[in-house]
């Protein structure tokens, strides 16, 4: 998995004459979840957060501008929303000059990220290609550094109502929005509606707020969707999921393909062996795909787990396992360390 965050700095302008509304640049962020697709470094994620459309920038940058009023004692606090809404058709989010771009920057970090960070671990990112709210809202992002553990896209799943899946997406507990840390959360979902036209699905829960470009995993830890808000609701949970297909559309629009790596497919073989119970056999697997693919922190993790387990008899894998499998170093790892120290506890091998 890969935290997302995009930059974005402008000025507001008054759409018909170009006249500043505010003499100071406005710089605001937008965090969100994404997922590798492919060894090279390719990411795919929700077009809205990294490529917003200029109606979200507009609206960003007013509710800024009217909280700095707020602050100044010129406007209520209560009058924010109204100050926004009466001036979002008439404004204009621009570049320096009239007519041009906002700046825009986009980094990725791996494993557990921070906000704000733009030196490394961060990772500078360009947005590909993205598609609009009609096409799927989802964009194709290439970090700057490849090696990276890919995810698989399960492009034959069959989705219907009651289907069992497992949502991801990057979350936080922290107050502290600037410098916050995040660490993927998942949850066990199961589809509660599915849209026959569009093969647009709903889940019944919610990762969380930065959850949005997170996946959907099926039983073999496959992707079988990524998550966006859903619209209809008036919270705007991470509970619509945009198929594969679409996923599948954009890569092929891109010329990308979705494919694992050597390391990728050598701790899959990992995973196998040591839930079938035979470390000795995973754990120079592991030990090879954490010297391949340093960025797989679970690798690691369960190389040390593989050779404190010894050879212990009848394994079975337990159900925490399962997202896991998309092979992405999706959680803290400390927190790993505790499931596989549980595991080796109670003896589920």
């Amino acid at each position: 998995m890969v935290f997302l965050e995009a930059v974005l700095t402008g000025y507001l302008r008054g759409k018909q004459d170009n006249a500043l509304l505010h003499p100071e640049p406005f710089t605001f962020s937008r965090r969100c979840t994404g997922f590798v697709v492919n060894h090279d470094g390719h990411v795919l994620t929700n077009g809205q957060c990294v490529r917003p459309t200029p109606d979200i920038m507009v609206e960003h940058a007013l509710d800024a501008l009217a909280r700095s009023l707020v602050a100044d004692g010129k406007l209520k606090a209560a009058e924010v929303s109204g100050y926004v809404r009466a001036r979002v058709a008439t404004s204009v989010f621009t570049g320096p000059d009239p007519g041009t771009e906002p700046a825009a920057t986009v980094h990725g970090q791996l494993n557990v990220a921070t906000g704000d960070l733009t030196e490394s671990p961060a990772i500078p990112a360009t947005v590909v290609r993205a598609l609009t709210l009609a096409e799927g809202n989802l964009a194709l992002v290439k970090l700057d550094q490849g090696n990276l553990p890919a995810a698989e896209l399960n492009t034959s799943a069959t989705i219907a109502g009651g289907t069992p899946l497992h949502a991801l997406g990057y979350g936080t507990t922290d107050a502290d929005y600037r410098s916050a840390t995040y660490t993927v959360l998942s949850k066990p979902v199961e589809v509660t509606e599915v849209d026959i036209e569009s093969s647009v699905y709903r889940i019944g829960e919610d990762v969380g707020a930065y959850s949005r470009g997170g996946i959907v995993v099926d039983p073999q830890g496959r992707v079988v969707g990524i998550l966006d808000n859903d619209l209809l609701q008036p919270d705007r949970p991470n509970r619509l999921v945009v198929p594969v297909s679409r996923m599948s559309g954009l890569l092929s629009a891109a010329g990308v393909e979705n494919g694992l790596g050597e390391p990728d497919k050598l701790y899959r073989s990992a995973l196998d062996a040591y839930f079938a119970g035979d470390e000795a056999k995973a754990a120079p697997r592991f030990a090879e795909v954490a010297e391949q693919s340093p960025t797989n922190a679970l690798a690691q993790v369960y190389r040390e787990a593989a050779v404190a387990a010894g050879g212990d008899d009848e394994p079975s894998r337990p159900g925490w396992a399962v997202p896991l499998l998309i092979g992405a170093g999706v959680a803290l790892v400390g927190g790993l360390g505790a499931l596989v120290l549980l595991r080796r506890r109670t003896n589920f091998r």
